[in-house]
Parts: C-alpha cells; sequence; structure tokens
C-alpha cells in the first residue's frame, strides 16, 4: 500500500493537519493578534489604561503630572496640633547608621539629621514648633511635632478647618509640609557638600495626633523603637 493516499495518509491535507491554516493558528492574523492592525490596537489600549492610572492616581500642576499628595485634603495643616511624623530614607537604605545592643549608633549623616531636627524651632520661631520625642533609626525617622498658636492659624488643637484647607500642588509655606521640607533638604545639602552617599524618600507620613492617650502611646512607640528594631 505504498501509493501517496496510502502511506500513513501522508498527503499535505493529512500530516497533522499542517496546511498554513491549521498549524496551531499560526497565520499572521492569529500569530497573538500580531498584526499592525492589532498591535495598534493594543497601543491604543495601553494609552487608555495609561491615562486613567494618571487621572486616579496623578494630578495635574502647571501642566505637569505630580503624585498625589499623600496629606488629609480636609486638614489645613498650619493648624494648632501635634503630628507624629515618619520619614524614609530613599530605597530603605541604612545611611542614619546601625543598632547595636538595641542602641542607635549615628552615622556622620546620622549626626547631621539629628542636628537639623533640632534647629527646626530655632530657624522657625513664627510658627510656634514644639519638639517632642524622637528617633533617628538605619533608614527612617520618627518624631512628635507641635505647631503651637501662630499668625499663620486660627484652628483649635485637633479641629479641622475645611474652608481652608491648602494640601493641593502649590508652594507650602508655613505647615507641616514645608518644616519637613527645610529639614530634609538641610541633611540633603549637608551630604552633597561632604560628598556623602544620602537620599530622602520623595514623601513623609503623618498623622494628626488627636488625644492624650494617642499622644503618650506614640511617644512610647516612638522610644521604644530601637528595641523592637528589626532589620
Amino acid at each position: 500500500d505504498a501509493s501517496p493516499l496510502n502511506r500513513r495518509d501522508a498527503s499535505p491535507l493529512n500530516r497533522r493537519d499542517a496546511s498554513p491554516l491549521n498549524r496551531r493558528d499560526a497565520s499572521p492574523l492569529n500569530r497573538r493578534d500580531a498584526s499592525p492592525l492589532n498591535r495598534r490596537d493594543a497601543s491604543r489600549l495601553f494609552n487608555k489604561k495609561l491615562y486613567f492610572y494618571k487621572k486616579t492616581q496623578m494630578a495635574k500642576y502647571k501642566n505637569k503630572y505630580r503624585i498625589e499628595s499623600a496629606r488629609a485634603q480636609w486638614w489645613d495643616y498650619r493648624s494648632n496640633a501635634s503630628y507624629f511624623v515618619t520619614i524614609n530614607t530613599a530605597k530603605g537604605w541604612n545611611y542614619f547608621g546601625e543598632i547595636i545592643n538595641c542602641k542607635m549608633i549615628l552615622s556622620e549623616i546620622g549626626s547631621i539629621a539629628e542636628s537639623e531636627w533640632l534647629k527646626t524651632p530655632l530657624i522657625r520661631p513664627d510658627m510656634n514648633i514644639t519638639l517632642d520625642e524622637f528617633q533617628i533609626m538605619p533608614n527612617h525617622f520618627h518624631a512628635i511635632i507641635t505647631i503651637g498658636k501662630n499668625k499663620f492659624n486660627t484652628a483649635q488643637n485637633g479641629q479641622p478647618i475645611k474652608t481652608q484647607a491648602k494640601n493641593k500642588f502649590e508652594p507650602q509655606r508655613k505647615n507641616l509640609g514645608s518644616v519637613i521640607g527645610g529639614f530634609k533638604r538641610a541633611v540633603t545639602t549637608y551630604a552633597r557638600k561632604n560628598n556623602i552617599t544620602f537620599g530622602w524618600h520623595t514623601r513623609f507620613y503623618e498623622s494628626i495626633i488627636r488625644d492624650e492617650d494617642s499622644f503618650d502611646r506614640i511617644r512610647q512607640y516612638i522610644k521604644l523603637n530601637p528595641e523592637n528594631y528589626k532589620s
């Protein structure tokens, strides 16, 4: 039975349906929809998703996309209130030193961060700033800071002023953001002038301390941070 038709049905039509149309639908239109037309569709879909991502995650300021602020939009951060602040280093690197026997040993840039933080009330006397417990850790910084009553705020402690909230993309002045921004710049400037490798995370994190119980709990947390630290 060696005729072409009987050699195990070896005709072109029977070789595992190996015609161009049946090779796992391998025509240009079926190669994972890889035709130029479908590539354009994929590009449009990607751009559409990117647009909605930017719309939900970012906001425009002076025609440039900026990451949305992590601050509470209903709160005026000039207000007379106490804040628990955390600032991380870039990529979580241990720039500030190391923990040895549950004690923080500061590096050079860690010591500068400490001294610059302590200068904060002296640099901004018009804001009536009080520093409470703070702790520099290998890759982050915790602090309690109180902005007292001054000519730039009229709020009672812990009571937000919704009509005066200013946390959009605009210059930060005489508020918590300006204080933290100035502190970070001072440390970064020293590092650059002295050729020290260093960087901050772009954001900082804060919470408004609303009562004495929270204040005491956060103060204790900061104080015990070196003992509880895990690298």
